[in-house]
């Protein structure tokens, strides 16, 4: 039978990335199939792709609506991703801790101070030591280069910022800017398309970088997304901030000249910035 049609849910819902369906986040109506692409932790059933024995609901959802959570180490529904957050980890062993403070995994009666929340789990390695990821922007370009093609395709160019190109190498991730070739290119999904078609996949939507940046007191609301290269390495992703408005620059009716995202969109009926500043009759 394969995994097009690969059986039923728990709902009795046929299951399999040929099984046409539209996302099972209230009111969205987004297309999709119920394929392991859409399928919450990555796995049809309870169960995560990563076998770590945490357990999600057998539901289907778009790209919107999951995110990436590091309890399950997959790309979890909002509902399954709360739930798992608020779950309390020994660090001893990594076993769940019930409300007694007993670990199920070893069995030991676990102190507070020993006790990690899912919510924090990815932030353990945001300033650990790790292996230089990056450790060299000649290791880098190709990719850069690879990638720019794909994007470019699509309607988006790359553009490389951040510690490899600024220093040569980064032990953390690789930031790139992906911006529209045109005005009239918007629409984000479908740069994230050609990611995955390239084996990229989500590892924390923009939301999510919000939240850890205000646990951090950082006030920055770029538009960021990180993602995983199929050798799993991070990938920061920097989209210009409001697409919408890059779409709606008008020539400015003194100058003649267009409106840029860096200095903002003249006015319908009026000067634009550059106007505004010098005087411009």
């Amino acid at each position: 039978m394969g995994w097009a049609h690969c059986g039923h849910d728990s709902k009795g819902r046929s299951i399999g990335y040929g099984v046409r369906a539209i996302c099972d986040h209230p009111g969205c109506k987004a297309d999709i199939d119920r394929g392991l692409d859409f399928a919450c932790g990555g796995m049809h059933g309870n169960e995560t792709s990563n076998d770590n024995d945490v357990e999600v609901c057998d539901e289907y959802f778009c790209w919107d609506h999951r995110r990436y959570n590091a309890v399950a180490d997959a790309a979890v529904c909002f509902t399954c991703d709360v739930r798992l957050n608020n779950l309390r980890f020994h660090q001893g062993c990594g076993g769940e801790v019930d409300v007694n403070n007993e670990c199920m995994g070893c069995g030991a009666s676990v102190t507070v101070r020993n006790i990690v929340k899912g919510e924090d789990l990815d932030d353990e390695d945001e300033d650990g030591d790790e292996e230089m990821l990056w450790s060299s922007l000649d290791g880098a370009l190709p990719l850069v280069r690879n990638l720019e093609a794909h994007m470019e395709k699509a309607g988006w160019h790359v553009a490389l910022g951040g510690g490899v190109l600024h220093k040569g190498y980064s032990d953390h991730d690789l930031d790139l800017v992906i911006y529209p070739r045109n005005a009239n290119m918007t629409d984000i999904e479908t740069a994230r398309q050609v990611l995955r078609k390239l084996g990229w996949t989500l590892w924390a939507d923009v939301e999510r970088i919000h939240t850890h940046w205000r646990k951090k007191n950082v006030t920055d609301r770029k538009h960021v997304e990180a993602w995983k290269t199929p050798d799993d390495k991070r990938v920061d992703l920097i989209f210009p901030h409001d697409l919408t408005d890059y779409a709606k620059h008008q020539p400015c009716k003194r100058c003649g000249d267009s409106g840029t995202i860096d200095r903002g969109p003249p006015a319908d009926d009026g000067p634009c910035l550059d106007c505004t500043t010098k005087g411009t009759p």
